[in-house]
């Protein structure tokens, strides 16, 4: 999934890849000039010993005496691992956080773990259900649309594109993604306009230059699709 500024859009969930590695995360936490809770100093000092196991079976440990901070430090720690690409323990942390606890950041977590292991439609229903919770929230408006283009539901992924690009209006990159949709569904003279707006906004993309030289071969212009493949090819 890709990464791309907010603007002035304001996400419910923590975009993935700025969340710390465990590492990381392990680092910050001995580091800190505050007082660490107890339970967290602890899961620090195993992880710094390297034992994912003993770290998951702590924090479950401690779910029946605090489990606001065991769901909270499962999705800390969930988070830690997918950005470390370690999905097998990201999963188990979050499987361990209840239901009734689970959050929608958690749920934004399990979308994207399923994406990773490419169980597409696992993915694209976690994100249309979050879409449904949080429809203005711009990364999950981004990772659906990515998701409905890959499992080519054009719908889905124009709709979501249009959302993305409302909330953040210049992301070059939507705005790239719904005009290869509208190519797929047959809307080639919508894609031009989006593509040549975005080519004004963004002279050297040369990926907008590509789909205009596409689009130009679809109407069996040979001699202009020249032009705009040796524009994509110079920038």
């Amino acid at each position: 999934m890709l990464a791309a500024g907010l603007g002035s859009a304001v996400a419910a969930v923590r975009d993935v890849g700025t969340l710390p590695r465990v590492a990381q995360w392990v680092a910050a936490s001995a580091a800190s000039s505050e007082p660490q809770p107890q339970h967290e100093s602890r899961v620090t000092a195993i992880l710094q010993q390297g034992d994912d196991a003993a770290a998951l079976r702590y924090v479950r440990s401690i779910a029946a005496r605090q489990p606001a901070q065991a769901a909270a430090l499962h999705e800390t720690l969930a988070g830690a691992y997918l950005q470390d690409r370690r999905l097998f323990w990201s999963t188990q942390h979050l499987d361990s956080i209840p239901a009734a606890r689970g959050t929608d950041q958690a749920r934004y977590l399990a979308a994207h773990i399923a994406a990773r292991q490419r169980r597409l439609s696992d993915a694209a229903a976690s994100l249309d259900a979050l879409a449904r919770r949080l429809p203005d929230d711009p990364l999950v408006a981004r990772d659906q649309a990515q998701i409905a283009a890959l499992l080519g539901r054009h719908d889905a992924a124009a709709a979501a594109s249009e959302r993305r690009l409302r909330l953040v209006p210049a992301d070059g990159h939507a705005a790239l993604l719904l005009a290869r949709t509208r190519m797929q569904q047959g809307r080639e003279g919508d894609a031009e306009q989006l593509l040549v707006a975005l080519l004004a906004r963004e002279p050297r993309n040369g990926h907008a230059a590509m789909q205009l030289g596409l689009i130009q071969l679809a109407r069996r212009e040979p001699g202009n699709a020249r032009d705009w493949f040796a524009k994509a090819r110079s920038i």
